[in-house]
């Protein structure tokens, strides 16, 4: 006699799976006689208020045992056909997540190369804009000293061929050309600025020498 815990296990793994309950699905599942399962059906039919709508469409008992067979049939096919479905989309997403990490890989080394590609270009263009600016400055250098020679030059004409001059007076009697000239170097046209350099130039006698009260005179 089949234990009654034993058709009601059996009955529910049916009902869940889909497959419609009946003597025969149960007799095929677990065994025995239709005398032992009739009665332990009706009582779990009862307590679940199970009636199969082809019970109650008034479908004979056969016939509902094929449909119970054809629609268990049909779910494992379908769960079968969306397991491997599912597998086939796992492995494509994996596939994709591989290509992903690849191409990450692929783009952090670039990266690490470009930044330093970047550092050697950054320290190359310091490089050339410090020799840029110290070139820029000896040009400046250059054309201030050109044009403090010119200066003197026109100072030593000015100077008279005896006795001597201050710098102020030596800044009045300058061309009127090279205030021009003095204010496009940036040069300040004042009496002090003039005597300073007339002082640092008379120290090498080259174009005249420094007389009493600071006052500048032909060499």
């Amino acid at each position: 006699m089949v234990k009654r815990v034993v058709l009601f296990e059996a009955a529910g793994r049916m009902a869940a799976a889909g497959v419609y309950v009946t003597d025969r699905a149960l007799l095929r599942e677990i065994g025995r006689s239709f005398s032992d399962i009739g009665p332990l059906l009706n009582q779990w039919k009862g307590k679940r208020g199970y009636d199969s709508k082809l019970s109650r469409a008034g479908v004979p008992e056969k016939l509902q045992d094929a449909f119970a067979k054809l629609a268990g049939a049909m779910v494992q096919e379908m769960q079968s056909g969306l397991g491997v479905e599912f597998s086939r989309d796992i492995a494509d997403l994996k596939a994709e997540l591989e290509i992903s990490k690849r191409e990450i890989e692929r783009l952090r080394s670039n990266f690490e190369v470009s930044q330093k590609t970047i550092g050697v270009h950054v320290a190359a263009n310091e490089k050339l804009r410090r020799e840029c600016e110290d070139a820029q400055k000896l040009a400046q250098r250059y054309r201030s000293e050109e044009f403090w020679d010119r200066v003197m030059q026109n100072i030593e004409t000015i100077l008279p061929l005896v006795g001597a001059m201050s710098g102020r007076e030596v800044l009045a009697a300058l061309p009127t050309d090279l205030r021009k000239e003095f204010l496009l170097h940036r040069e300040k046209w004042l009496p002090g600025t003039l005597t300073k350099k007339m002082q640092v130039r008379s120290e090498h006698v080259r174009y005249f020498r420094i007389h009493a009260k600071g006052r500048f005179g032909r060499v």
